[in-house]
């Protein structure tokens, strides 16, 4: 990953009205596409022969943890999960309840302070007595690090979990400009159904490098059998496919270009790293890596947004999520002043299209149960 991408890559700091940790709604849906998925890797995890190799305690993995609520219902998710499997009493001879070890696993970018003050809150009033059962012991630290990159020793995780994260790419793919560096993704920020094929197909390169290293660094690092519990933002068939979000970013940065608040080469020379993969290109990448197989993939429709029915708030929730996770790139690119004037802009244009046509959300996940076969 470019050292530029890796500093830049985070979403919006804080608890401010426009941080990340305010706006993130993901933690909503991740209960319904998660935890089942969750639950199904945990229990065989717990079995007796399991629990004895590695001393009762059950290492966890969070890549791309981010801050907000999202992670924090992870954590506790987890804890449920894994004592209401001991409670059930249905893991064979060793009836010891497991300790729990989870790494919070982010770029270095990310607002691990924040994240660990609301961990804090978690664990308020502190952990329990070792001698009390009713509750698995929880161990919460931090691994700093890009998950494109091995991040811990070989053999030594059992679950590996991460949501909203893998449709980030390490850079933005080198085939968006031509042979003499002219930028061929003009008027558009992310790949859609209007760019050049070309453009299209460095995209997916790009995709596919980076999840097939993502692949191959957890396989060193899960044990044998081990499981992978991935969710992110998919497009729902093979076809282009452009969030709205993105089409609206990409109008209110086309206004400030109109009012020469930002010139228009610097506009044609900006390009998301986000990619969002479709099922067949997941299952062609799991597969072709070779290291997991594939116990459950399903495409999720996201209906949080369509939870709210007001045009105005719901033009504003989608104008501060969408700059909560752009901000950082969109300043470093165009300059952080520019908010001044594009978070306005962004958020007119959203609402002058709800006014018109209240439209369902068109966010749609993949939800992925990956286990450990070979090194």
């Amino acid at each position: 990953m470019a050292m530029e991408t890796k500093e830049m890559l985070h979403m919006t700091k804080g608890d401010g009205e426009f941080s990340y940790a305010s706006n993130n709604t993901s933690h909503k849906s991740f209960t319904y596409t998660m935890k089942p998925l969750l639950e199904k890797a945990v229990r065989p995890l717990m079995l007796a022969e399991v629990m004895r190799a590695c001393n009762n305690v059950l290492k966890v993995a969070d890549l791309g943890c981010g801050v907000g609520p999202t992670p924090i219902t992870f954590i506790s998710t987890i804890q449920e999960i894994v004592e209401k499997i001991y409670k059930q009493r249905d893991l064979g001879d060793y009836q010891v309840m497991p300790e729990i070890q989870i790494f919070m696993s982010d770029l270095p970018s990310n607002d691990f302070n924040l994240l660990f003050k609301d961990v804090g809150k978690l664990q308020e009033g502190g952990q329990k007595e070792e001698d009390d059962d009713n509750k698995p012991l929880l161990f919460v630290m931090g691994a700093p690090g890009s998950f494109y990159e091995r991040l811990f020793p070989s053999n030594t995780l059992h679950l590996v979990h991460s949501y909203y994260a893998i449709h980030w790419l390490s850079q933005v793919p080198k085939g968006v400009c031509d042979k003499d560096g002219n930028p061929m993704n003009k008027g558009k920020i992310v790949p859609s159904d209007t760019s050049h094929l070309q453009v299209l197909e460095a995209y997916y390169a790009q995709f596919k490098q980076d999840f097939t290293k993502f692949l191959k660094c957890r396989s060193r690092e899960v044990v044998h059998n081990g499981y992978m519990v991935i969710g992110t933002i998919c497009r729902p068939s093979i076809q282009p496919f452009e969030r709205r979000s993105m089409k609206y970013l990409s109008r209110a940065l086309a206004n400030l270009v109109s009012k020469g608040t930002i010139k228009a080469e610097k506009l044609d020379s900006f390009d998301l790293p986000t990619y969002y993969p479709c099922k067949d290109e997941i299952q062609e990448i799991v597969s072709e890596q070779g290291s997991f197989a594939i116990e459950h993939l399903e495409v999720v429709y996201d209906d949080v947004e369509n939870e709210i029915n007001d045009a105005r708030l719901r033009a504003e929730s989608l104008a501060k999520i969408t700059r909560s996770y752009t901000e950082a790139l969109i300043a470093d690119h165009f300059g952080a002043q520019v908010w001044n004037e594009l978070y306005n802009v962004l958020y007119h244009v959203i609402l002058k299209d709800f006014e018109s046509d209240m439209v369902p959300s068109d966010i749609f996940n993949i939800v992925i149960l990956l286990r450990k076969m070979v090194d």
